[in-house]
């Protein structure tokens, strides 16, 4: 059954919380380009702004021209346009998942500069049932054919009730013009594949609408175990100078959701990543960890504990590379150190990197009561070889460090 856009996007924009300017991201597409000249009409309606960005990723002729186009027809509707270039692949990693964070972070930082509270992406029903489509061909869980949320961070999907074809029947009827990018026909990507099977797979039930269905119904399941999750965490999980205690009984871990879910996320909180451990070496670290084997699993050590207790440490070799220290303000690191210097003498240039063997210049590390191996991987301050401070090793010299990144905190954004 047709959905008119319109109605589907001031649906999804009625209970938007913030007054701020709303970006638009277009890559110049149907339905990006649909999603532009909606949130236009929008704006005008509800006496808001937005704002253009496109992103020329340079990985094919004419995606230069591209954004050209886009910023002329943004030009015409007197819509503030920006293109942000990149051209950072190195050929490693699979392209379309690179292309895709490499996006996400120079949107994040052009909406950080402009501050925007929230940026549109122009995601359809037809890309979240191609997403469960290749998740479920990958063996995910609830989590993975949950699909694209409607909302995640600063970013809102307000399309993914409407169709590609009605979003193109709109454009037709408003006289909108798009450009038809040629690597959506590229047989060579999973995503093009799982598109040109759904004709095939929707004569045995499994249409775009039941695939998005799908996705509904498993991101309420998804929405039950977080908040199992989150009451787990708070029981059994203890944060502790940059480390994580895991306590308690965990000997569902092998049949329960739960543990494995929080375990999971414990993992990424050191490092960042965006993709949860593979099951397979989720698994095989706990059973490391039951044997009482130490092991290591995504940049974090798992050191197993006489007490039934797990501690887990950010492996020194995973962590960030040494970066400039701000003379004001704080300086972030490893993602989730905030080091600042109030107080502390700064003449000269200082960088902050991992304390690593400059631990044995901290004579006082003992005091602290936290391992040797954790203290390593905590922010220390250096002046080329020459260690100036380590706060969490009892040689602060006037410098501060502390974990901005609250372990229970980000259960919830998960």
């Amino acid at each position: 059954m047709p959905v008119d856009p319109r109605d589907a996007f001031r649906t999804a924009l009625y209970q938007l919380d913030t007054e701020s300017t709303v970006g638009v991201a277009v890559s110049g597409g149907g339905d990006s380009m649909a999603l532009l000249h909606l949130a236009a009409e929008w704006a005008g309606q509800a006496e808001r702004s937005i704002r253009a960005v496109s992103v020329d990723h340079g990985l094919r002729p004419g995606s230069a021209d591209e954004a050209a186009r886009v910023a002329t027809f943004c030009k015409s509707m007197n819509i503030p346009h920006t293109i942000l270039a990149w051209n950072g692949y190195d050929g490693q990693g699979n392209l379309q998942d690179v292309a895709r964070q490499a996006r996400r972070a120079l949107i994040t930082t052009w909406a950080a500069h402009y501050g925007l509270g929230n940026v549109l992406l122009g995601h359809t029903k037809d890309d979240q049932a191609e997403t469960v489509l290749l998740r479920l061909a990958r063996g995910s869980g609830v989590d993975g054919l949950a699909g694209m949320p409607p909302k995640q961070g600063i970013f809102l999907r307000p399309l993914l009730g409407v169709s590609r074809a009605d979003l193109r029947a709109y454009l037709q009827r408003n006289g909108i013009s798009w450009i038809d990018d040629p690597s959506n026909d590229d047989a060579t990507y999973d995503r093009v594949k799982a598109r040109q099977l759904r004709d095939q797979l929707s004569t045995l039930g499994l249409s775009q609408d039941r695939l998005a269905q799908t996705a509904d119904h498993m991101r309420a399941a998804h929405e039950t175990l977080r908040k199992a999750a989150i009451s787990f965490a708070r029981s059994h999980v203890i944060q502790s100078s940059g480390d994580l205690v895991l306590t308690g009984d965990w000997d569902g871990f092998s049949i329960e959701d739960t543990p494995r879910r929080v375990f999971a996320a414990a993992v990424q909180w050191f490092s960042a990543q965006h993709y949860k451990p593979r099951f397979q070496s989720l698994l095989g670290a706990w059973t490391q960890l039951e044997m009482g084997e130490k092991t290591t699993l995504g940049g974090v050590i798992l050191t197993p504990l006489s007490d039934r207790t797990i501690r887990m440490t950010r492996e020194l070799a995973a962590a960030d590379p040494a970066q400039p220290l701000r003379k004001s303000g704080p300086t972030s690191w490893d993602h989730r150190w905030n080091i600042t210097c109030e107080g502390a003498e700064t003449t000269g240039e200082f960088t902050i990197n991992a304390l690593g063997e400059g631990i044995r210049h901290c004579p006082n590390w003992r005091a602290t009561g936290v391992p040797r191996t954790s203290l390593m991987a905590t922010p220390a301050v250096w002046r080329d070889q020459e260690l100036i401070a380590a706060p969490l090793a009892g040689y602060s010299q006037g410098f501060q460090a502390r974990i901005v990144a609250d372990f229970h905190s980000s259960l919830l954004l998960h």
